[in-house]
Formats: C-alpha cells, structure tokens, sequence
C-alpha cells in the first residue's frame, strides 16, 4: 500500500446525449471542458476521457480530441483517455497526435487504452474483432519505439511499418506513461509487462495484477491501480442528491448491461433487473449509491489497505448529468474527501 498523502484523485468523463435530457452538441462540449479547468482549480490530479462508436446517443467516439480541447484550456492537471480501444487506432497516427496533446500540455498526457468489449465497433470499422488482442500489442510497441525517440521499422502481422518516426517528440521522458483498462487476466497480464499501470478496482483482479507483476519479474509494489467506486458519489444530503441523479445513472448502467459490458462494474444478473427496476427497486439493488464525505473517505482508505491505489477515480457525469446538477458533488468531494489524503 502506498502512504495516503501520494494518491491522487482523477475524475473520469463521458460525452454523450441521451434523447430523454438531450442538449446541443457546442454546450456540451463547453460544459466538459470548463469542467476539466474547474477540477484543475480545486485540486484534482487528472481528468480521464472515455470512447466508444456507433451509439445511438452520440457517444464521443475521439476522447483525442476532447484531450486537445482540456489540453488547451489548462495548465497543470494531467488528461488522458480511460479509456481509448486501442486496436481500432492506426499506432503511428495516434503516437503523433498524442504527442501533439503531450506538447500542447507541457507534458501531462497519459494514454490509457482498453482493447474493447464490442464486437460491432470492430465490425463498422473492417477490423477483426478476434485480433484485437494481437492488434493491441503490435501497436503499443509500435508507440512505444516512436515516443522513446526510435525510427521504427516493424513487420508484424497486422501493422508495417517502414522507418517512422515522431516530430515533435512528446515533452515526457522516455515517454508518456501507458495505463491498461480493463477487468480480464490478459488486461493484467499487459499492464504488468508495460509500465505496471492498471485501470481497475476490483479486489480479484487485483490478487491476478499482483501474480502477473510478479511473473513479469517485477516487484508488486511497482505496480498501481487508478481505479473508484463507480456510481459512488458524495452528498451533505444523500437522499435528495441520489433522487435527482439516479435516473442518469440508472440510465448508464442500462446501457452497460445491453451493450455487454456487465462484469465489469456489476454482475450481468445485477445489471439486468437494473434495467427493469423502478427506481425505488433501483435503490435496493445498491449499485448505484450517494454517501457522506466521512464515508467516502473511509471506504477509499478500504481500498487503499487491499491494493496498491495510486489514483481514486470519480465518475465525473454518469449518463451525461448535467454539471448543474453533479457539480456539487464534484466540489464537495474536493473540498472534504480529498483534503483527508493531502
């Protein structure tokens, strides 16, 4: 475990329109963004852009760019993706453009990628669902060679690449940290062989993290989670914050569960009376819950004994709630949870 007063706190950030409580694309991009510079003034370390594609609600498909946009706009808080489907990028494009978002920051970019659990954004995009994972490898060596300063000639079995190499090179030495999402043993299994970087919370995975450090011949305590409690949000008032913001996240784990990604944050059977639930039966199910800064505080220091956290992530609008109506908690969180790890 690592002392209390190194953790740091990041907030994870969805872009999305949900017909019930739609809104204009410019306003949501501006309300994302003057989010990203608010967290950077009341103290938070990093803020973590998701992706998906082909969804009915206009889910951000780049979180690349909403990096750019944060990346202009502040100055010291760190942006990365939580995470980006690697397999469906081209490796020399995406060391570049990253390595755009590193200068433009001075510095602050982190690359976290998953391989992707959806079988169609594979097929929208002619890439063959089943090679994602060798994609993946491929291709984070590929960035890898490039950000360290390499000319790169590789030959693999889905990338070639003859004599590339980056200008600019990122302003981070040797290069940007690499963080691995994902809740399966080959997302460990990565994380371990890259930079010891996982994004994830579960205690399982954890026990599976720690075997893989160790069979990649590194010392566990090398190794970090960047991980929370999703949909565990803070309140001086929980039960009248938990009425207005369930219907959002509600709304969210719906999708997670007709989408496939159930297992990830909850179990499929959870998920799945989830989505046929009133919002009092909702509430029974415990997935979704509003706690006291005291309580967040001691449930992260729960964490912090079980696995080696590094960074506590906040889901900053589950299901696209408004800042207007989330905003609060972000706050609180800031001014009474994360002092008590400072």
């Amino acid at each position: 475990m690592k002392d209390s007063k190194s953790l740091e706190f990041g907030l994870m950030c969805e872009f999305r329109n949900p017909k019930d409580w739609a809104r204009p694309f410019r306003e949501r991009v501006d309300e994302v963004i003057d989010a990203a510079v608010r967290a950077e003034e009341l103290g938070y370390d990093a803020i973590q852009f998701t992706e998906h594609h082909f969804y009915e609600d206009e889910y951000i498909s780049s979180p690349l760019l909403l990096a750019t946009l944060a990346a202009y706009r502040t100055k010291t808080i760190r942006i990365g993706s939580s995470v980006l489907i690697l397999p469906l990028y081209n490796p020399v494009r995406l060391a570049e453009d990253a390595a755009f978002i590193d200068n433009l920051s001075n510095g602050r970019y982190e690359l976290g990628f998953g391989v992707g659990y959806r079988s169609e954004e594979f097929n929208g995009m002619s890439i063959a669902w089943e090679k994602r994972g060798e994609r993946t490898d491929e291709a984070v060596e590929i960035i890898r060679r490039l950000w360290e300063g390499e000319e790169v000639t590789f030959h693999g079995n889905h990338f070639r690449v003859d004599k590339a190499s980056l200008r600019p090179k990122p302003v981070q030495q040797p290069r940007p940290p690499i963080l691995v999402g994902g809740f399966s043993k080959p997302a460990s299994r990565r994380a371990a062989r890259y930079d010891g970087l996982l994004i994830g919370s579960d205690l399982s995975q954890n026990e599976v993290y720690e075997e893989e450090l160790r069979a990649a011949g590194r010392d566990v305590a090398s190794g970090a989670i960047y991980g929370g409690k999703a949909w565990t949000y803070v309140s001086e008032t929980p039960e009248e914050t938990w009425n207005t913001v369930a219907p959002y996240a509600m709304y969210h784990i719906n999708y997670y569960t007709a989408q496939g990604a159930a297992d990830s944050y909850f179990t499929q059977e959870e998920g799945s009376q989830a989505s046929s639930a009133s919002l009092e039966a909702f509430r029974a199910l415990g997935v979704f819950r509003v706690i006291s800064p005291d309580e967040m505080i001691e449930e992260i220091k729960g964490m912090q004994s079980q696995m080696n956290l590094k960074r506590y992530l906040y889901f900053m609008n589950t299901g696209m709630v408004p800042m207007k109506v989330i905003g609060p908690s972000i706050e609180l969180f800031a001014k009474k949870v994360i002092p008590a790890f400072r």
